[in-house]
């Protein structure tokens, strides 16, 4: 592998009141197999992580960083390790972050789960722990950054293979284990609020969906099974915090016309609502999450449209309210790996696999403009903060492209 392949010459570029304008998309490297790690700050400073040849001998941890509006600085190989995997980046308002990633196999009792520490956004990593030794992978370690006294510090959940879920934080590794006896967690999210309180939703190799919530101080409740049993295969898992300090989950189950849309929320006091199904039928596993400034939390999918092509369509969630029902988003048919951000101005930006390419379009709920390419097709991963928006994604290579946001 040429660790001096990677050339990266990006841009901000302005976004007119009623148009889109995105810089052209910056190779990072070679495909992944996997998707892409994105996280902004409210600055609007961007991080991206991915795995070099993951579940491979060699396996490496690549990042990129940029400030807001400032050019992207070339990718840094930063671990190189036998199947170095999986990473997960943090990144807090005052630019402090943190880099989580596993070094397992399956089936394989040799690997590590790592975390890295940075003080400041260009300071790089100065801080190391082994979170967890001998260690199988069957979830991605997941990392978010909350506040701690005057600054900031990681949270992250990660999977002991099929013997626990476990969830813990910088200042106490070991807050707490998440799974029962008999859970396997295949897949989990995680949504932290900078006060502390948050929320993790995973599923079990017996086809379960489970969540628990964690309080200020770093307690977690006990976990809760969700949703009535199903013989539908589980699929997607999105959870995101709202203005108001819930943490609103959702989760998939089958494709078609028999697929289950569900939601749960949990309160910022740790109590998870009753889990509400959404009636529709859906193209694919994935779904959005994002919230809105005034707490209104929106729910992006993919379902067939009247032509047979998958559309776009959204479902809202007032704040203390309930979900309504999912309306048609004009933006076009062929949509795939629909994701979607918001700004704390209120506006919408979603990206997805159009099939040709990556496609993006920005609004509000109800009206888009008119979508554009801006690149090869792939697996996009979205953020928006502080007035810009930022898509990257891996398919033949990996790319990143961005924006200003009205």
């Amino acid at each position: 592998m040429n660790r001096t392949s990677l050339a990266i010459l990006a841009g901000l570029a302005t976004l007119p009141a009623q148009a889109q304008s995105w810089t052209a998309p910056v190779k990072l490297g070679p495909s992944t197999g996997g998707p892409m790690t994105l996280v902004m700050n409210a600055s609007g400073d961007a991080m991206i992580a991915f795995a070099y040849a993951p579940a491979n001998v060699n396996g490496t941890i690549a990042l990129s960083q940029a400030r807001a509006g400032q050019p992207w600085p070339a990718a840094t190989y930063f671990f190189s390790a036998s199947d170095a995997n999986d990473p997960g980046i943090a990144l807090a308002d005052d630019g402090s972050n943190a880099l989580l990633f596993n070094t397992a196999q399956i089936d394989n009792l040799s690997g590590a789960v790592l975390l890295y520490q940075a003080a400041g956004f260009t300071t790089g990593f100065t801080a190391n722990a082994t979170i967890a030794s001998n260690v199988l992978m069957s979830s991605k370690p997941l990392l978010a950054m909350t506040q701690s006294g005057s600054g900031y510090t990681p949270v992250f959940v990660y999977a002991l293979g099929c013997k626990a879920l476990r969830a813990g934080s910088a200042v106490n590794p070991a807050e707490a284990t998440l799974t029962t006896a008999g859970d396997c967690a295949t897949g989990a999210a995680l949504a932290i609020l900078p006060g502390g309180s948050g929320a993790v939703i995973f599923r079990t190799k017996t086809g379960l969906v489970r969540a628990a919530s964690r309080l200020p101080g770093g307690s977690w409740t006990a976990t809760t099974t969700l949703g009535p049993a199903s013989t539908l295969a589980v699929g997607s898992l999105a959870a995101a915090g709202t203005p108001s300090g819930d943490i609103v989950l959702a989760w998939t189950r089958g494709t078609g016309k028999t697929a289950q849309l569900w939601t749960a929320v949990a309160s910022a006091a740790g109590s998870l609502s009753t889990p509400q199904q959404i009636n529709t039928a859906m193209c694919n596993s994935a779904i959005g999450l994002t919230s809105l400034p005034d707490g209104t939390a929106v729910l992006a999918f993919a379902r067939p449209g009247t032509s047979g092509a998958c559309e776009a369509a959204l479902v809202q969630r007032p704040s203390g309210a309930s979900f309504g029902a999912p309306a048609a988003v004009t933006v076009g048919a062929h949509v795939n790996a629909l994701q979607i951000a918001a700004t704390a101005q209120g506006r919408v930006i979603l990206a997805w696999n159009g099939g040709s390419g990556i496609m993006v379009a920005q609004g509000l709920p109800g009206n888009f403009s008119t979508p554009i390419r801006i690149g090869p097709a792939g697996t996009p991963a979205l953020a928006a903060r502080g007035g810009y928006a930022t898509v990257a994604w891996c398919g033949t290579a990996c790319f990143v492209t961005a924006s200003t946001i009205p």
